[in-house]
């Protein structure tokens, strides 16, 4: 069974981490990210810590739908899409129109409760100019204050 987690992810949080955890655990995990992932150093830090995961990614990809697309390597592909509580609604009605066309998969939605880190709350940090918040939820430790000042750029 493959798994998938697909989202903006920009910047990359603690709360993403988590579902990377979660994927790995399903089985054969890999992640997208949005096209409207438009910063490069948020696509690099995804593709890094995708690689010490041991995560495949899949690249910038317009939708969800196309990503499940990318999947499908057999006409009875069973794959788990992980989602926050706050894409299940959306991803639902995705999953749905995916298996019409594609009706011999199986693809299950696996729900992660949100908890209080985002990715709106890290660009608010940044925003703010608060890097003591930024580092906390900001899911690359290694590179917090370089790319706190990066994003900085970006954001203000």
């Amino acid at each position: 069974m493959k798994s998938l987690f697909y989202g903006k992810i920009c910047p990359i949080s603690t709360g993403h981490l988590k579902c990377l955890k979660v994927l790995k655990d399903l089985g054969d995990p890999y992640v997208g990210c949005s096209s409207k992932t438009n910063l490069d150093i948020a696509l690099k830090d995804l593709e890094e810590i995708c690689k010490e995961n041991n995560v495949k990614f899949l690249g910038q990809i317009p939708n969800v739908f196309m990503c499940l697309e990318k999947l499908v390597e057999r006409e009875d592909e069973d794959i788990t899409l992980v989602c926050g509580t706050d894409r299940l609604i959306d991803y639902q009605g995705m999953v749905g129109r995916f298996l019409k066309y594609y009706p011999k998969c199986h693809v299950n939605l696996f729900e992660i409760p949100r908890d209080e880190v985002s990715s709106t709350k890290i660009r608010e940090s940044i925003k703010n100019n608060d890097f003591n918040s930024f580092r906390i939820m900001y899911g690359n430790k290694k590179r917090s204050r370089e790319n706190f000042e990066i994003f900085k750029k970006y954001y203000n």
